[in-house]
């Protein structure tokens, strides 16, 4: 009886302190720390949360892991949410678990990448525009074209994202930035191929430290890091460039093989709370599509175009479709691109 007694103990303390769990694999820096304390001390669940720098590598280790346990809420962007779809990765959501979807505005729900966001809810809308130093970038600069200028060699940032910088390229020689034609996809590797003498470094985790040291002068950005560059150095300025800026959107999705799904459902109804998103939004200066979080945000940042671009730029930029097994068109240029950097 006392090993029954000693078995049931157990059993039932290894399920109360596995029930308090919650592993999030998302962007560095996506959800600031007071934002997942708070979480904690309401709810007593303590959130694990690890980082990847880009969407190849969240899916590769996703891939890696296979079907065995690891991660309950994942943040893919747009594309990437397609590709998870197709290989059976993610829980077609209960939104009755999640009331506070009611604060998400309109547009940014039932997009072409998942019709009735059966598997997504958005997190964030990003645009990657230009960002520069004023004091020291005198040209006037309004198109992806000015990163080329010689001016500015060994003084630029790219993201490293292969999808993103090969936007800059083929938007610049008029083709459909998700093309899958290799012979276009080889041109825009050899319109890269001219801008390397200008790159200093290509990075995607916090970016706002090269431009707030002076290492780049000009380069690729996304408009929250940029903002939150700005507040701390008034002469970096931040454009969308008259092609078009690059629209993306990282959405909470639960992974199907996912053992914490009710907690999962608990952080992303929390997330949307209009104070705790506000809260982000002051802290990041991220563009999440939250009503009513934006509502109670003071008036100089309901109207900063950084964080919330008018609808001209929004219509203007452009979202990356799923290229399937043609990805690998893609990398294959963009390894040449890395290593001749």
């Amino acid at each position: 009886m006392l090993k029954i007694a000693l078995f049931i103990l157990l059993f039932f303390n290894f399920n109360l302190v596995f029930a308090n769990k919650l592993y999030i694999y998302g962007w560095f820096n996506s959800i600031p720390d007071h934002v997942i304390e708070k979480f904690t001390k309401e709810t007593g669940i303590n959130i694990i949360f690890s980082s990847y720098e880009n969407n190849e590598i969240m899916y590769a280790k996703l891939k890696l892991l296979g079907k065995q346990p690891s991660y309950d809420i994942v943040f893919p962007s747009t594309y990437f949410i397609q590709k998870m779809i197709k290989k059976d990765l993610l829980e077609e959501l209960d939104k009755t678990k999640i009331p506070n979807i009611k604060n998400i505005n309109k547009d940014a729900l039932n997009l072409s990448f998942d019709p009735n966001n059966k598997f997504s809810i958005p997190y964030t809308m990003y645009f990657t525009g230009i960002m520069y130093n004023s004091k020291f970038v005198k040209n006037k600069i309004d198109s992806w074209a000015n990163l080329f200028d010689p001016e500015y060699k060994g003084k630029i940032l790219l993201l490293d994202d292969v999808r993103e910088v090969f936007h800059i390229a083929l938007s610049l020689l008029g083709y459909d930035i998700n093309t899958v034609n290799e012979e276009e996809v080889k041109n825009a590797y050899i319109k890269l191929k001219s801008i390397l003498p200008n790159v200093n470094l290509f990075s995607a985790e916090s970016t706002k430290k090269y431009f707030l040291s002076g290492d780049v002068l000009i380069g690729m950005n996304w408009n929250s890091d940029s903002y939150e560059a700005i507040l701390e150095d008034k002469s970096l300025k931040f454009i969308y460039p008259k092609e078009g800026a690059i629209f993306s959107m990282d959405n909470f999705v639960i992974l199907k093989n996912a053992k914490n799904k009710q907690n999962a459902y608990k952080f992303i109804n929390f997330i949307y709370r209009a104070d705790i998103s506000k809260k982000i939004i002051e802290h990041n200066g991220l563009s999440i599509p939250n009503l009513a979080a934006k509502e109670l945000l003071k008036p100089e940042l309901q109207n900063n175009k950084v964080i919330f671009p008018d609808s001209k730029i929004i219509n203007n930029s452009t979202l990356h479709d799923d290229l399937e097994g043609n990805i690998d068109i893609y990398t294959k240029y963009w390894n040449m691109l890395k290593v001749e950097d």
